[in-house]
């Protein structure tokens, strides 16, 4: 690669730390049309190499530094095929939809196939000497023609199993039951967004976000995630009271113009450890707490039982695995949290004051 400024291999790798951030991290959520799963890590590679010789340097600095107004050229690019990227997600999804409603696949059905026409003979005839469950289901099969007997879908395809080696049929049953609980969350599953159809980004945006100033309340959080993350990384928590307060991000096409945002932080005070550990534990582990907070986590009467729902929400979000699922979980307030614990703090015991 040919660029008017010095190469240095070392700031291409921040580079790429940093571009890694669009498809998610433990402190922010994914942009929704960067699916790891879809490429997205490899597409951002291209962007980039496709427009770094023209930004007239680096997208970090060193340090942990972020130069916005590069990076805005980089979420230019992607917002400009956001909606294609959706589309075509649309699409995929229709065809797998097409594809899971034929099982078996062809290669599937021929590897049966082949399995049976070597096996058959040899597994069927010796089940019905010794008048096994081989026996039962050739006779099934054989009664068909009298009528006795009908197999069914699921029955006939039971008499493939039992004429396949033992580890392929097992690999089929397991396969085929997995198969079918996934069939089950798609058709219970409803995406109310459906990204990439008219309307989609005010869909999102209703159902999502519902914050009263979008480009304030997300756009702005989101752009000083971004700069929190990497200065975390590189030289240190840059704001022990910053965090991003919602549970998905904006689309890439609205982050437009972000070097107008003048990020700064606060460094603030870290939590104690109880004050932390009160922050991220359910009630459920409470017993890891000193006792004299525990009731905060439980009791109706406490002034943050809010912080601990016993029954946490979750969006499927349009997928179908849980595993992918959003929990949303509550935000916590800071202020409120030592509001609360304050005053129990002279309960605590000598060896607890010291933890």
């Amino acid at each position: 690669m040919l660029l008017p400024f010095p190469y240095d291999f070392e700031r291409i790798v921040d580079d790429f730390v940093f571009m890694c951030f669009f498809v998610g991290n433990d402190f922010l959520p994914h942009l929704p049309c960067m699916d790891i799963r879809d490429g997205a890590v490899d597409y951002l590679l291209l962007v980039y190499a496709k427009l770094l010789p023209s930004l007239g340097g680096y997208l970090t600095k060193p340090g942990g530094d972020v130069d916005l107004d590069k990076v805005d050229v980089i979420l230019a690019e992607v917002g400009a095929v956001e909606e294609s990227i959706f589309q075509r997600r649309v699409a995929k999804e229709r065809e797998n939809t097409m594809r899971d409603a034929r099982r078996l696949t062809s290669g599937q059905r021929d590897q049966v196939m082949a399995t049976v026409a070597k096996d058959s003979a040899v597994a069927v005839t010796t089940k019905r000497l010794k008048g096994g469950e081989g026996a039962a289901v050739a006779t099934a099969e054989d009664d068909d023609d009298d009528g006795t007997k009908v197999l069914t879908p699921a029955e006939r395809q039971e008499a493939k199993y039992q004429n396949m080696p033992v580890e392929l049929a097992l690999k089929y049953r397991i396969q085929a039951k997995e198969e079918a609980k996934l069939d089950k969350l798609k058709a219970e599953i409803k995406d109310h967004v459906r990204l990439g159809e008219p309307g989609w980004k005010t869909r999102y945006y209703e159902d999502k976000l519902k914050a009263d100033d979008i480009e304030i309340g997300t756009i702005l959080s989101y752009v000083e995630g971004l700069c929190w993350v990497m200065r975390y990384y590189y030289t240190g928590v840059a704001s022990w009271q910053w965090f991003y307060p919602f549970h998905y991000a904006p689309f890439a096409s609205d982050l437009k113009n972000i070097d107008r945002f003048k990020v700064s932080f606060d460094v603030g005070q870290p939590f104690c450890p109880f004050e932390q550990l009160m922050g991220v534990f359910p009630a459920d582990s409470r017993h890891a707490i000193p006792k004299p907070y525990q009731w905060l986590l439980t009791d109706a009467e406490s002034p943050i039982i809010d912080f601990y729902p016993q029954d946490i929400p979750v969006d499927p979000n349009g997928k179908a695995m849980p595993w992918l699922w959003v929990v949303l979980l509550p935000f916590i307030d800071e202020t409120r949290l030592l509001d609360a614990m304050r005053p129990i703090n002279d309960k605590l015991s000598d060896a607890e004051k010291k933890r």
